[in-house]
This record gives structure tokens, C-alpha cells and sequence, in this order.
């Protein structure tokens, strides 16, 4: 939702969604553990239930309001060639009067969204490595009528070890997951009834009286990915370079996230003189060992939670019970299902520090997403509101109130280094952009300000015990953040060394 955000489109998402706010699990009827989503600090503290269809279609609205962009349909990838300055691409299309049109052209880039049948990738050579899972599950959306008390929620039941999920979509629309059992009777002889047969058994002793089936499909379970996103100026994304089980909801959010992580970075190479083969190959060192935990999480969810397994209904409800009675617990888990937990530790765009406040300037672990403040005086207005241009840095500069005078000098230093950093890569587009923050407390102190505002022009004005409390800010030493276009740190210093915000950009971009 942060990425729709930054993209100016959340409105519509919210608008539409369904709101989900716990995961529930019952055991014989029994409810035995809650998770909640609202200790999150965010606006989007829940999870957003769409169909991807839906999805598709605002991001083409989108595509096409925008940049005038529409998405072409009956258009079929056949071959490319992948050259050192461009991409030759051959496709077919099936026209509107049902005759096949043959094109070919050229391309600075070609990235590879489709699927888990990937023709970019097969074409390639990339190996798809991984297993499938023998059991098969049954996928069915109906039009529902249930008494569960949870029913707004995440749902996974468990009774006689089998297991149900009951995932609400909206208006009495819910999608049910089961599983078939790894019997040696074919899916195939499987009907809807009988699963609907099974997962009211499963929900009783709630009722579960289906009023429609509005689809219904059985499918087994992969868990594969590629070693490598991108070979020259083809690229992968979502299914194509990964592919898990439904378990834990990450589907579509990973292959968004790995779009996001590359476009910026494609770009800061086209409008910015960044260096192609560092920040090209930083996608894959970044996105691959998140597709990696993917698969190893939402495995698990599937085989511990989510199978029919006799030998764990003794203890699955005892694991969840056990680990939602924590704190820290129900806030990783929470963290973990909306992408919190999502860390970038690695590579030429992430300098590692300490990590707390006595061996680093900031509590945020390089690497990791970069949370929301609210500014003072500003009409509401966020600091992740500022991200709204996923193209561009932000540099952050934290400046305690008091004695402000005293780093005059490291002020115009960072000026200094700022200006430098704008002449050599300002582009087509802006490169980043400054905010200087310090403490709402003082924002009447005139000469304090009369001396920001000299050096950078606006001040942001914040409170100070959430900046403690969120990024580990004291009152003794002034902080430089550099948040990635993406909303992640990239580097955390003190003021006094200003100096090495252009040393950490200079790995990854060309003078």
C-alpha cells in the first residue's frame, strides 16, 4: 500500500478493498489464538483484500491516465535478442478482426512479468529450481453466509487434522483454501460439493451455508525461483522469477516489490548517470534472498498450519497459542505478513552500522524501511509523504535545537557536498531531495532558524519523542540519513562526516 501511495493511487485501493484486521485460528471449534495487525505504525495497519484482476485493471487506469501508457492485450512474446546497448524483441498479436500481426523492435529493456510459464525466462536458459508439494489443494470463491464471529477476519480452523483457510473478499464473497489430501484418488474426482461438504464440517460448529460458487479450481503447490533476476537488459519479476504457496498472502506483493526495486534503479541509470551493471546487478542481490525467506515462510505456513496432517493437530494449536501470548512475537509476525520486515543489508546501496544509538547515529538498521513521522505545521503533512517521487534520494538531516550555532561549520559542509552531488548527477529529474528536521519545541527560536533556513530554505518541525522513539535521535549530535528512492536507509551518519555522503554514492554512479 506504501508503493500504491507513492504512486498516488491508494485512494482507489482503499476505496475498494476489503479491510482485514486479524488472523484467527480455531482448533475443534474452539478459538485459541488472535493476531491483530493495528499495533503497526502505519495508516495501512491491516490487510487489503482485492482480486488481482481488479488490481490489473486500476494499475492500467493508472498506466494510461498518467504517462498515456495502455496495456496491450492478445500480445504474445515469441523471441529477443539481448545486446549490449538494447533489446530486439519479436511478438505476435491477435488483432481485433482475429487476424496474427508479427512486430519486432527495439528496446533499451524488457522485463520479464510473465508468470510462472515465464517464455522470458525459458528464453533465457534460466533453470527454475525448486520442488512441487504432492498434496494438492482446492482454491473455491462463494457467495457465503456464516455466523463465525471472526468471519471479517484471516481465518484458519483446524478439526481431526485437516485445515481450512477462510479469507473474506467483501460482500459476503470469501475464498476458501483446502486441502485434497495426498490419497491416491485424483483431484480431478473431486466436485466443489465435496469440498464444501468438508470445510462445513471443518467450521461446525458455525454455520457455513454457501449461497454460490463463483469459482472453483484445484492446483498443486511449487516452490521454485531463479539464481539470477537478469541477464543485460532483460530482466524478471514476480512469478516468473519465483513462485510459492498461497500460504502467508505474498504473491503479488513480492512480484510488486521486486518492480518497484528495479525501475528506480533503471531510472537513476537513465536520468542520472547511474552505472548500469553495479545497480543492475544490486536487483538481484537485493530481491533474490527475499524470495528466498517468501518461500521458506509461506512453505511453512502451508505444511505446519494449512495441511491435513493428523501426527500436528496435537500440537498446532499449542504453537499458536504459545507464540501469539508475546508481544514481540505478534509484532514480527505483523511486521513479517504486511513487509515490514523486508531489509536490504547488502550491496552497494546499503552501508551497514552498529544499529543502536551507542555504536550508530540511528536505531534503524541500514537497509531497512524508514518510518513515518508526522511534521508539525505542516497541515498533517508526512515525511513519507515526501516519497511520492520514487525516483530521488531524500537526504534527512536531523539537527538538535539547542547550540545549533556550534555546527554551523558541518552545515555548510553538508552544503557544500550537496551542491556537489547535484552538479555532477542532476538529471532529467531531480536526484534528491533535502529535509531538515529538528524538534517542534523550538520553532520559535528565530536564531536557530534564521541559520537553517540559510543553508537548506525549509525547515520540518517534529516531535521529538517520536523521533527518539522511531529513529533513535538524541539532542547531543546532528544525523544524516540517506533514504533510498525506495524508502529504505542507505546510510546513516553523523554531521561531522558530511563529507561521506558522496563517497556513498560514488560506487554506483558514473561522474
Amino acid at each position: 500500500m506504501e508503493v500504491f501511495r507513492n504512486l498516488g493511487i491508494v485512494d482507489k485501493f482503499l476505496e475498494e478493498a476489503f479491510h482485514a484486521l486479524t488472523f484467527n485460528f480455531y482448533n475443534e471449534g474452539q478459538s485459541v489464538a488472535q493476531f491483530s495487525l493495528d499495533q503497526l505504525d502505519s495508516p495501512y495497519a491491516a490487510i487489503f483484500v482485492l482480486p488481482q484482476a481488479r488490481t490489473e485493471v486500476i494499475l492500467g487506469e493508472y498506466l494510461a491516465n498518467t504517462y498515456g501508457i495502455k496495456v496491450e492485450r492478445n500480445t504474445e512474446l515469441l523471441d529477443f535478442e539481448n545486446s549490449q546497448d538494447k533489446v530486439t524483441v519479436n511478438i505476435r498479436k491477435i488483432t481485433s478482426n482475429g487476424r496474427e500481426k508479427m512486430e519486432t523492435m527495439q528496446v533499451k529493456y524488457l522485463i520479464g512479468c510473465d508468470g510462472a510459464h515465464s517464455t522470458t525466462r525459458k528464453k533465457l536458459g534460466l533453470q527454475f529450481e525448486g520442488l512441487s508439494i504432492k498434496n494438492r489443494w482446492c482454491f473455491m470463491d462463494v457467495e457465503l453466509v456464516t455466523n463465525l464471529p471472526t468471519r471479517h477476519g484471516f481465518n484458519i480452523l483446524w478439526k481431526g487434522g485437516n485445515a481450512l483457510l477462510l479469507i473474506p473478499m467483501g460482500n459476503n464473497i470469501y475464498r476458501i483454501l483446502i486441502d485434497s489430501d495426498s490419497s491416491n484418488r485424483s483431484h480431478t474426482d473431486y466436485s466443489h460439493e465435496e469440498y464444501i461438504e468438508a470445510a462445513t464440517s471443518l467450521i461446525a460448529p458455525y454455520t457455513f451455508d454457501v449461497k454460490k460458487v463463483a469459482w472453483f479450481t484445484n492446483f498443486q503447490v511449487n516452490e521454485r525461483k531463479v539464481k539470477e533476476y537478469s541477464q543485460g537488459r532483460v530482466f524478471l519479476c514476480g512469478d516468473a522469477a519465483h513462485i510459492h504457496s498461497p500460504g502467508g498472502g505474498q504473491g503479488m506483493n513480492t512480484g510488486i516489490q521486486d518492480a518497484y526495486n528495479l525501475v528506480w534503479k533503471l531510472a537513476l541509470i537513465e536520468r542520472n548517470h547511474g552505472d548500469m551493471s553495479i545497480l543492475t546487478s544490486s536487483y538481484t542481490k537485493e530481491r533474490a534472498p527475499i524470495a528466498v525467506d517468501v518461500l521458506a515462510t509461506s512453505g511453512t505456513i502451508l505444511r505446519t498450519f494449512l495441511s491435513n496432517a493428523s501426527f500436528l493437530s496435537s500440537i498446532r494449536s499449542q504453537i499458536v497459542y504459545t507464540l501469539s501470548s508475546f508481544a514481540f512475537t505478534r509484532s514480527t509476525v505483523a511486521q513479517k505478513l504486511v513487509g515490514f520486515a523486508i531489509e536490504y543489508p547488502q550491496g552497494p546501496l546499503t552501508v551497514p552500522h552498529g544499529g543502536w544509538i551507542s555504536q550508530g547515529p540511528t536505531s534503524i538498521k541500514a537497509g531497512r524501511r524508514v518510518p513515518d513521522i508526522t511534521f508539525s505545521g505542516w497541515e498533517g503533512k508526512n515525511l513519507h509523504d515526501f516519497f511520492s517521487n520514487p525516483t530521488a534520494f531524500h537526504i534527512l538531516v536531523w539537527v538538535p535545537p539547542t547550540n545549533i550555532s556550534k555546527h554551523t561549520a558541518y552545515l555548510e559542509a553538508l552544503q557544500c557536498s550537496i551542491t556537489k552531488l547535484r552538479n555532477a548527477y542532476e538529471g532529467a529529474t531531480p536526484f534528491f531531495e533535502t529535509l531538515v528536521i529538528t524538534d517542534e519545541r523550538y520553532s520559535d527560536n528565530k536564531v536557530s532558524n534564521s541559520l537553517l533556513k540559510r543553508n537548506f530554505g525549509s525547515i520540518y518541525y517534529a516531535n521529538f519523542d517520536e523521533l527518539q522513539v522511531k529513529f533513535g535521535f538524541t539532542h547531543n549530535d546532528p544525523v544524516i540519513l540517506i533514504v533510498r528512492p525506495d524508502g529504505y536507509l542507505g546510510l546513516a551518519l553523523y554531521l561531522r562526516n558530511s563529507s561521506q555522503i558522496c563517497e556513498y554514492f560514488a560506487p554506483f554512479m558514473n561522474n
